[in-house]
């Protein structure tokens, strides 16, 4: 791959050391490297078992969509000839074929120009790669990384597929103590300083990680902590897995739909990526289409050092091999007609409408819960309000554990209606009783009417369960 303007960058270092058995093993595809083959025009081909394009029963595809900052419709539409009648190489046939492993070329090529806007990496030699979606990603780096018995460090509370799609991998999972702003750098060190290999085995060498709009805590790192535990990760030659879903949903600053923003300027907003900031390779960055475009087109991409992505890609290329044809090919026509300033305005839209939503839930929280039992931090970025339940007030504090409280808590609420989600769903080790109890909620789906009446159910279970009266 050629990356102009970082022929004087560094090159990433090489990570033969953390491949897996079942990774370094992988050989190219066969049938996937006929893709090289057939770019030739003039090749008359006999080879592939594939339908002919005239076979597929579509003709013609139209969606109707949406502009970024007024929502004006406007429509998307393919036909099966297109490329004939313009000359194009994308169309609606091409997009119903085999696919490549690494995704589209067309596509891929904006979202490289969307990692180089954004993220703009700081070594020479690295690559994006489509995924069906990161916890698809996420499933092939932990096949890609671990072996059986081995450690991978996680936030004390994190997203649960995580430890769902690697204890079937034996992996296990080691906890770093957060705060507000996420992993503790300090909490990290001294865990790798002091791990005892002869008790419990090898050192961990991956990191997972969501530094914005933390899934479940809401939890967003500053850039000062991102850069600490990047050199805590460069000291102990730590791997990290940036997983970052909401990464345009930050709240820090105000921003307002219809203002006409440039994609370099809305980037000066935002934190600083792990990638943005990793001169090693030593960040396997996961992005996703589910929370800014929809979670129903499974598709996402990884950016990664060159070496990392070839390895990606073998196991891409016989499991899931590529994303939807035809997700990419909507994605495609979609960013074609927005523009990168149109995809600016898309942007600028969702954070002004996630940010007052957030902002009702906190008024409504405030309004309804009863103060001497509930607080929270408020959350700089994502989706989420993580609330910290005083259990020390329960009336039978004393004689249950705070496990029970919060699952006797949840139970009221599920009795009276509605849904909020335990703290203990989002432990590494479920099975550890900490003396915390939290739920998570969110305020990205539901309207302001339904969130309210959510806390008006939340604030009788509470009541009923802590003995207080309205």
């Amino acid at each position: 791959m050629s990356n102009e303007g970082l022929s004087a960058s560094p090159k990433a270092h090489r990570w033969d050391a953390i491949f897996s058995t079942e990774c370094a093993a992988r050989q190219p595809s066969i049938m996937q490297s006929l893709h090289l083959v057939l770019r030739d025009p003039n090749i008359l081909s006999l080879g592939p078992g594939v339908a002919p394009r005239d076979l597929y029963p579509f003709d013609n595809i139209s969606l109707r969509s949406k502009s970024g900052t007024d929502g004006e419709n406007f429509w998307l539409e393919s036909t099966k000839s297109e490329s004939v009648q313009t000359g194009q190489d994308y169309d609606l046939s091409t997009a119903l074929d085999y696919g490549q492993a690494t995704g589209s070329p067309q596509l891929l090529s904006l979202v490289k120009d969307h990692v180089k806007t954004y993220h703009s990496p700081l070594y020479a030699d690295w690559e994006s790669v489509l995924t069906v979606g990161s916890t698809s990603a996420l499933d092939i780096a932990l096949r890609m990384f671990t072996e059986r018995g081995d450690h991978i460090i996680v936030e004390e509370y994190t997203y649960p597929a995580v430890m769902e799609t690697g204890r079937p991998l034996g992996v296990r999972f080691t906890d770093v103590k957060i705060d507000e702003q996420g992993a503790i750098p300090e909490s990290l060190d001294e865990l790798l300083g002091s791990w005892d290999e002869v008790h419990a085995g090898k050192r961990p060498r991956i990191i997972y990680l969501v530094p914005t709009g933390q899934n479940p805590t809401g939890a967003t790192a500053s850039p000062d902590r991102r850069r600490d535990i990047y050199r805590v990760a460069q000291k102990w030659d730590l791997y990290i897995l940036e997983d970052d879903p909401y990464y345009f949903f930050q709240y820090e600053e105000p921003r307002h739909a219809g203002k006409t923003t440039k994609p370099v300027e809305l980037a000066k907003t935002l934190l600083p990526s792990y990638l943005s900031m990793d001169t090693d390779g030593r960040v396997f960055r996961m992005d996703s289409l589910s929370k800014i475009i929809a979670p129903g087109l499974r598709m996402g991409w990884i950016t990664v050092s060159e070496q990392v992505a070839e390895r990606f890609v073998r196991v891409q290329e016989t499991s899931v091999q590529n994303p939807s044809g035809l997700s990419q090919f909507a994605m495609f026509k979609l960013l074609q007609h927005w523009s990168h300033e149109g995809f600016t305005e898309w942007i600028l839209r969702l954070q002004s409408t996630y940010l007052s939503k957030r902002d009702v839930l906190k008024t409504l929280i405030d309004t309804h819960l009863p103060s001497s039992v509930i607080s929270y931090d408020q959350p700089r970025g994502g989706f989420f309000i993580w609330l910290r339940i005083d259990c020390t007030r329960h009336p039978q504090y004393h004689y249950k554990t705070p496990r029970q409280i919060e699952e006797e808590i949840y139970t009221k609420v599920i009795q009276q209606g509605a849904l909020v989600l335990p703290g203990s769903w989002f432990q590494p080790d479920r099975g550890l009783e900490r003396p915390d109890v939290f739920f998570r909620i969110s305020f990205a789906p539901p309207t302001a009417a339904k969130m309210e009446e959510v806390m008006k159910r939340f604030d009788i279970a509470l009541r009923i369960c802590f003995g207080l009266n309205k």
